[in-house]
């Protein structure tokens, strides 16, 4: 499979090149793609995909624009989650989450932490 061709279910079924398993945090590639950050939402989704990407340019973060975050950008260069999809038949949604919220939001869903709530 070229990494151009459309991935089933809009999941990567390649495993990701040693020098982007190094820059994972605490979860797998897995985790961070299966993860869903809406999860309960009554919305139709179709068209969805997710992928780790790479920036080229820095982004806001989307998690870290929610209301009582603290607002911050993902740089150049950093490894982050990018999804996009069709919600509601209309409308064209996407966004970008940088990987230390995607931890957070992974091991507050599961009841884990690091030790670092404080």
């Amino acid at each position: 499979m070229s990494p151009y061709e459309p991935r089933p279910e809009g999941l990567n079924t390649q495993p990701a090149p040693p020098s982007v398993v190094e820059t994972l945090g605490r979860h797998t590639e897995a985790e961070y793609l299966t993860h869903d950050l809406f999860m309960g939402e009554d919305a139709d989704i179709k068209c969805r995909t997710v992928k780790l990407v790479t920036a080229r340019k820095p982004h806001a973060c989307w998690l870290g624009q929610a209301r009582g975050a603290k607002p911050h950008e993902i740089a150049a260069g950093e490894l982050h989650r990018y999804e996009k999809a069709l919600v509601d038949g209309d409308y064209w949604g996407s966004y970008r989450c940088c990987l230390n919220c995607m931890d957070a939001e992974i091991d507050d869903v599961e009841g884990t932490s690091d030790g670092d709530d404080e």
